[in-house]
């Protein structure tokens, strides 16, 4: 839930002026895992911080109560949870986060 949070609140800070926001959540079979995809609209990140946004404290945003956790947290909450993720942004035109978590057995009875 955190994680999820954490990255919608990324998304809704990159749209200062509205937009949208969508989540899919798609399971596949043959990996195992659960696929979330949360897409937004907004402006995007550039290519060369890419790399950067997961990184405690790094923030692109000038508002000093930003402080830059948001998605450090989010890949410490994945890895720690045995998954992992992807950021693909094109600048102006928005950005999609993909969380890949494994599936929980099932509990027979």
């Amino acid at each position: 839930q955190t994680a999820l949070l954490n990255i919608i609140q990324n998304s809704i800070d990159a749209m200062p002026d509205g937009g949208r926001i969508s989540i899919i959540a798609e399971d596949d079979h043959t990996a195992g895992n659960i696929k979330i995809s949360i897409t937004d609209n907004g402006q995007g990140i550039a290519a060369d911080l890419l790399q950067k946004v997961s990184e405690p404290f790094f923030s692109s945003h000038k508002d000093e109560g930003m402080r830059g956790l948001g998605l450090a947290i989010v890949r410490d909450i994945i890895k720690a949870h045995g998954g992992q993720w992807d950021i693909q942004s094109i600048p102006g035109a928005g950005t999609t986060v993909i969380l890949y978590l494994r599936m929980a057995d099932k509990v027979s009875g």
